[in-house]
């Protein structure tokens, strides 16, 4: 199932055209209408933000700090919203328990256990990318 939800134009090709990016009509051996596999974009842009070290009222060792935490914690909300996605489509299941801090993806995962749920969900869990579009 999930080869087939890779090879086809399915929720990553559908993902892909939505956010405008450049997809083949080929597959690598030029064999029309296989699509090769797409990833779901997150932009490094959109989570490495500099901005407060530009303000003028902070001396220099606070600038230093502020790009500091700017870029750790910038990077770790990145790769936390790449692993979120990965999760999402690979095992969009919840924990057994409650988690601390459930990453922006999470809630739309399937519950626990429920294993008729998944298989009637699963597919739309793992296309469920609209939210994404602005």
């Amino acid at each position: 199932m999930a080869c087939q939800t890779l090879q086809s134009a399915g929720c990553l090709g559908q993902f892909a055209a939505n956010l405008s990016l450049e997809k083949s009509s080929a597959a690598p051996g030029g064999q029309p209408g296989s699509e090769p596999v797409t990833f779901l974009a997150v932009h490094r842009a959109d989570y490495l933000i500099f901005d407060r070290s530009k303000l003028r009222y902070l001396n220099h060792l606070e600038r230093v700090n502020c790009r500091y935490c700017s870029y750790a914690n910038g990077l770790i909300a990145y790769v936390g919203e790449i692993a979120a996605r990965t999760e999402q489509h690979w095992c969009p299941i919840k924990h057994s328990h409650e988690i601390p801090s459930p990453h922006s993806r999470y809630d739309q995962f399937l519950h626990f256990g429920d294993a008729a749920a998944y298989r009637e969900g699963v597919e739309r869990v793992r296309c469920n990318f609209d939210d994404l579009n602005g």
